[in-house]
């Protein structure tokens, strides 16, 4: 043997792997058989991830020729699903919610929209944001991109104040006017808690988006949100969609993603207004 592996240590985070490995090489030639297969290897994982990259140093000392080097591989990002749609995200920005929860909110919206084809020709998004008023932030013609979309996103206001979810879902409709013909519908509200005023103003909120055949869907944060409430806005109880806390909303993109698009497809029928 011209070499003896001295240590190996794995690591392993939510985002990456790293493995570092020192060897003690005996040999140069066999020093340079090494880095080409470390050559090879990034080439390969370059092929199934987004990014994989390998750090070298070589040191010399005593005769001997010490190598170490680490491989991180980054994982591949989810590809958009197959998906034509124009979606209302209506956002809580009450008091309830940190600025660093609203900016969780915010990755998530930039997520999910990505998941579901944000992109030119495809699906487009609105935003609405609420608390004791809402407001049309972004509007379907604005940002036609994901990048241009999610610096949008990005510079979204923070109110901060009491939660009136019958505001934003009646906002999210006049976001919805503009919406293209023959394509689906989607409103995505996002809550943490319970309406400030009175539940009765809920259907009230909802049917001019039942008008414009929208598909209504609610992603319930933690533990505050009331089921009873919530079911008043969506036409079946598995379309409020629970998140534990606001760490768990990026990861559960896909699996939301995923309903969305299923759910969907089955239920949209346009209506034509004038």
């Amino acid at each position: 043997m011209h070499e003896k592996v001295t240590s190996i240590r794995i690591v392993l985070t939510i985002n990456y792997l790293v493995v570092v490995v020192v060897y003690d090489v005996l040999d140069l030639s066999f020093l340079l058989v090494i880095l080409m297969y470390l050559w090879f290897l990034t080439f390969v994982l370059s092929l199934c991830t987004e990014e994989a990259f390998i750090s070298c140093i070589v040191f010399h000392a005593k005769g001997r020729i010490m190598l170490f080097f680490a491989v991180a591989v980054l994982p591949k990002p989810a590809q958009p699903m197959e998906f034509v749609a124009d979606i209302v995200f209506i956002v809580d920005s009450s008091s309830e919610v940190s600025r660093q929860n609203y900016n969780k909110e915010k990755a998530f919206i930039k997520s999910l929209a990505k998941t579901l084809n944000l992109s030119p020709g495809k699906t487009r998004a609105s935003v609405v944001v609420y608390s004791g008023v809402a407001s049309l932030e972004i509007r379907f013609s604005a940002y036609y991109n994901s990048t241009i979309f999610d610096k949008a996103v990005d510079d979204l206001p923070y109110l901060g104040s009491v939660r009136r979810m019958d505001l934003g879902l009646r906002e999210g409709a006049v976001a919805m006017k503009d919406a293209r013909p023959n394509v689906r519908r989607v409103v995505v509200l996002l809550t943490t808690g319970r309406q400030s005023q009175s539940s009765n103003l809920l259907p009230q909120a909802v049917r001019p988006l039942e008008e414009l055949s929208a598909n209504i869907y609610v992603v319930a944060i933690g533990s505050q949100p009331n089921d009873q409430e919530l079911r008043l806005v969506v036409k079946a109880p598995g379309d409020v969609l629970k998140v534990s806390r606001f760490d768990d909303l990026t990861p559960q993109t896909r699996p939301i993603a995923r309903h969305i698009v299923n759910k969907t497809g089955k239920t949209t029928s346009f209506t034509c207004l004038t």
